[in-house]
């Protein structure tokens, strides 16, 4: 009878060890295979979505402008908002005599889907630079071009 005990205590110990053994591996292989493999790469498409730095040549090229040498030129859209920065340099011998322009982006066809005001400052003397920056709430990815313009205002 103490044998038969035995086999049945030996049993039953193989088949809690064996289930437990199986649990311990099955469990967490179950719960790190069940993500779409390419969940990573959507969050970070999501998150570079929300950043966009418009390249094209007709905005990012520099430009002269009344004696103002224009460089440096980026254009974001980043969480609902797109800003303009640059360097303005001036050039002419004498300071400026205007503290504003604006900053017209275009649409590939030419058509101005907004204006921002560029405060340069006042007296931006011979050979100084400053960077203006302006912003505005929307994300203007149709833009394809600037143009620099005297400020009506």
């Amino acid at each position: 009878m103490k044998i038969v005990k035995n086999l049945l205590n030996y049993k039953y110990s193989k088949i809690i060890l064996g289930t437990l053994l199986v649990v311990l591996v099955a469990v967490p292989l179950l719960f790190t295979n069940n993500k779409p493999k390419n969940q990573g790469k959507k969050i970070a498409q999501s998150q570079d979505a929300e950043t966009f730095a418009h390249t094209e040549e007709n905005i990012i090229k520099e430009e002269e402008y009344e004696g103002l040498k224009i460089t440096n030129i980026t254009l974001i859209t980043d969480k609902g908002y797109t800003t303009f920065s640059a360097d303005v340099t001036n050039t002419r011998e004498e300071p400026t005599n205007f503290e504003n322009v604006n900053i017209e982006l275009q649409d590939k066809d030419g058509n101005t889907v907004i204006t921002l005001l560029g405060n340069i400052g006042t007296g931006l003397k011979k050979g100084e630079t400053r960077t203006i920056t302006a912003s505005a709430k929307g994300e203007f990815k149709t833009v394809t071009a600037k143009s620099i313009t005297p400020y009506q205002g």
